[in-house]
């Protein structure tokens, strides 16, 4: 018997005539890992919030959620144990000060007895090697590391099934593959059930046994990761959402399994290729940093140290590096929100700074996505209603107008924010994770909205994680490293002499070598 079965489920939030989830039908087998993926929008977050009684949405609910044989909504507090859940934003999970009071919270929640609760802390501590991060501040720890600390928290309840929420949004590279193994073997040497929401799903279809993938609310296909790719592929406009290398087999129409994995595809001689582009061949600096050095208290580490860096008119610069590297906080000194203790900043005159954060929450203001958008406009004067209208329309917001922000996807939000930014017609543009919570329809969509911008003269400075994004849009790409820059190059230049930093094209080729 499956342990979770999802029987024509629909839902409508509260106010709306226009529902989110449309006759959603799955089962989910005991120990099985899940990838639920899907254009932005299209109800991943919903549909797991579904199964969390405590954080479900208000709204209109129709159909049925079984739950080891019985509805889910027969159950009482057992399910708080039984179904666990990581959020996307590790921040909006953690409620306490220190690693140590994180942990022991939510079993204090669940009055266990303190030499019990002892022992399951050292034994899930040792279990991730975490014992260096027990005494440390919840701020003080970098992204990764507080999605680990939200996962152990969680696992410390000793749940059937752990749903997550796209848990590597904000990590790097090297972070992210480590969650995710992680969780594979939490998967398998303790026989937890996950189900997991991704948009970055190259590295996840590789440890799924099971995928569904959601359009518009609805299960556009369901089944063993193969089956699901091939589904997918033979759609046209949603072969964006087949991982690289398996996209590179089908295209070649070679038989045999179709592969997820680098070792699978040169196995199978797959081979790809990379967008030809020109970089534009700017000379003019827009923006220079010169030996910039910045701590955030008087005796703490410095975050940057001796750091160059140089923007010109026209390009795209995507600024990558680990978490805690000082990414963010690079890009808050450019805006003053920061000062630097050393160092000089020039800006070249006439220049209108636009900034897109992180957390695209800090952007909201209205009720509604309409006066987020329209109220803006009208307020800074920049559009006119026609004129925001064709944005909107461009960013696919339309059917969302009505809905508050908060109650959006986190594509959706990020699109919002996004838009309202551009809404004050800047000249260089700072975006932080522009991509983050964005499928990758609209990242194509995004890559040609960027290009455009830069053919109008605009320059935009991209701290980003996401590799394939980077080297689809970027001119140049610096890496961030012990507080300075210690790279800027092409793009080709810069990937094809990276090991973790790097494509699926660039790690096929190095076998050719």
């Amino acid at each position: 018997m499956a342990l979770l079965q999802i029987e024509h489920l629909s839902f409508a939030f509260a106010l709306s005539q226009s529902p989110v989830l449309q006759d959603i039908s799955f089962d989910v087998e005991a120990g099985a890992f899940v990838l639920l993926c899907g254009t932005t929008g299209s109800g991943k977050t919903t549909l797991l919030r579904q199964l969390k009684k405590e954080i479900r949405p208000a709204g209109q609910q129709s159909g049925i959620i079984y739950y080891r044989g019985k509805p889910l909504d027969a159950y009482g507090e057992n399910t708080v144990r039984e179904i666990g859940m990581v959020f996307q934003n590790p921040d909006a999970q953690c409620v306490t000060g220190s690693v140590w009071q994180e942990l022991a919270f939510s079993l204090e929640n669940q009055q266990t007895q303190v030499s019990e609760m002892r022992r399951r802390i050292a034994e899930m501590v040792s279990f991730f090697g975490m014992e260096h991060l027990m005494d440390k501040p919840i701020q003080a720890l970098s992204g990764g590391e507080k999605q680990m600390v939200a996962l152990a928290s969680v696992l410390l309840l000793r749940p059937a099934m752990i749903l997550l929420d796209e848990p590597t949004a904000q990590l790097d590279p090297v972070a992210a593959r480590s969650f995710l193994q992680f969780l594979k073997q939490v998967n398998e040497e303790f026989g937890i059930t996950v189900l997991i929401a991704e948009h970055h799903t190259e590295d996840v279809f590789a440890l799924a046994d099971k995928v569904v993938f959601l359009q518009d609310g609805r299960v556009f296909a369901q089944g063993a990761p193969e089956a699901v790719c091939r589904a997918l592929y033979e759609k046209p406009e949603l072969r964006l959402f087949v991982p690289q290398v398996s996209a590179w087999f089908l295209e070649s129409g070679k038989q045999g399994g179709v592969p997820f994995t680098v070792k699978e595809a040169r196995q199978r001689g797959v081979t790809g290729s990379r967008r030809k582009r020109t970089a534009p061949a700017g000379t003019e600096q827009v923006l220079n940093c010169r030996g910039i050095f910045f701590r955030y208290e008087k005796h703490a580490p410095a975050v940057l140290q001796d750091l160059d860096l140089a923007l010109y008119q026209g390009e795209l610069l995507a600024l990558m590096g680990a978490n805690g590297a000082g990414k963010s906080t690079l890009l808050k000194l450019l805006l003053g929100l920061e000062k630097p203790q050393r160092g000089k900043m020039k800006i070249k005159g006439g220049q209108r700074l636009g900034y897109l954060a992180q957390n695209p929450m800090l952007h909201f203001t209205h009720d509604t996505v309409r006066g987020e958008i329209y109220e803006y406009a009208k307020e800074i004067g920049t559009y006119d209603a026609a004129e925001t209208e064709r944005l909107v329309r461009r960013f696919g917001l339309e059917e969302v107008l009505d809905r508050h922000p908060y109650d959006l996807s986190g594509g959706q939000q990020q699109k919002t924010a996004l838009l309202s930014v551009l809404l004050q017609r800047p000249t260089i543009l700072l975006l932080d994770e522009p991509t983050k919570g964005m499928d990758a329809a609209f990242k194509e969509e995004l890559a040609e909205l960027l290009r455009q911008l830069k053919e109008e003269g605009k320059t935009i400075l991209m701290v980003t994680h996401d590799i394939a994004f980077a080297e689809r849009s970027a001119d140049r790409c610096a890496m961030l490293f012990g507080g300075g820059i210690t790279a800027q190059q092409t793009m080709a230049e810069f990937f094809a002499d990276n090991y973790f930093y790097t494509t699926a094209y660039d790690k096929l080729r190095e076998e050719q070598h």
